[in-house]
């Protein structure tokens, strides 16, 4: 099984961990979400590799990425995402996000658009958040941070039963490798809006993916269909994929059903809309 190439790239006053799946080819940045790890996404890495030069990120506070005590909005995310960029000589890029780095990757798209070629937005935050509700989220990602550094891989397979060996230990890792303050830093510095005011920013090409809010597995999905409708009319070259059967995770819930319209989209290919 093939390993990537393990990078450190100074951007934004920090050094970020990378991982390249090298290759002739476009360029992509892939970004994962809160909690998470670029190692967490080595199973699409994998698919990609060859049609793409991938490039995985570990964002501040995660993985093997600096860990600074303050700097977890949006904004510090997408400036990082945009040195990092510069520094790796990739612009302009395609980029994938995932929740929190969907958000953060079209902060990044809004702000500069001559370093983001296509946009892929995977299950994104979409809606405003009170700071209640942004304290009860983060108190839960802290709880469940906190369950598998003390249980390992037990607590991942009872919240996951369905993930493999692979992703169960990358999990395991990025929870034990992360700080604390990515949690914290956003209920002590509550940040207002969504990914929808940025929205309307972006220039490039852009294929929105979401899941079920109503899948029955452990995390359903967090975009609304109607809040999906909403972002296909802010996007001004948008696509919506809704992949049936899945959740928040929707690549770990289907794999196939995920990577045939990303890669579609992400190679530029036409990409048919799946309705919700």
């Amino acid at each position: 099984m093939p390993n990537p190439e393990p990078l450190f790239v100074k951007s934004n006053g920090l050094t970020l961990r990378v991982w390249r799946w090298a290759a002739e080819a476009p360029p992509l940045l892939v970004v994962h979400g809160i909690t998470n790890s670029a190692r967490g996404w080595d199973f699409v890495c994998r698919e990609l590799r060859g049609d793409l030069d991938v490039y995985a990120v570990d964002l501040r506070g995660h993985g093997e990425s600096d860990k600074p005590e303050a700097g977890y909005h949006t904004s510090d995310y997408a400036a990082d995402l945009a040195g990092l960029i510069q520094a790796l000589d990739v612009a302009p890029t395609r980029v994938l996000g995932h929740s929190l780095g969907a958000r953060a990757s079209a902060r990044l798209a809004a702000d500069h658009p001559e370093l983001v070629e296509r946009l892929v937005l995977v299950d994104p935050p979409s809606e405003s958040r009170y700071p209640w509700q942004v304290k009860e989220a983060m108190d839960g990602f802290l709880a469940g941070v906190r369950a598998t550094r003390e249980r390992g891989e037990a607590a991942v397979r009872a919240q996951y039963p369905h993930w493999t060996d692979e992703q169960v230990a990358a999990r395991v890792e990025g929870h034990r490798r992360m700080s604390d303050r990515v949690m914290l830093d956003p209920v002590e510095r509550y940040e207002p809006g969504s990914i929808l005011d940025d929205l309307p920013r972006i220039q490039c090409p852009t294929l929105f993916v979401y899941g079920d809010v109503g899948h029955k597995g452990p995390r359903p999905g967090i975009v609304k269909p109607e809040t999906a409708e909403q972002a296909g009319r802010l996007l001004k070259h948008g696509q919506l994929v809704f992949v049936p059967g899945t959740g928040h995770m929707v690549p770990w819930d289907d794999l196939a059903g995920f990577m045939a319209p990303v890669r579609s989209f992400l190679l530029g290919r036409a990409t048919p809309s799946r309705p919700s």
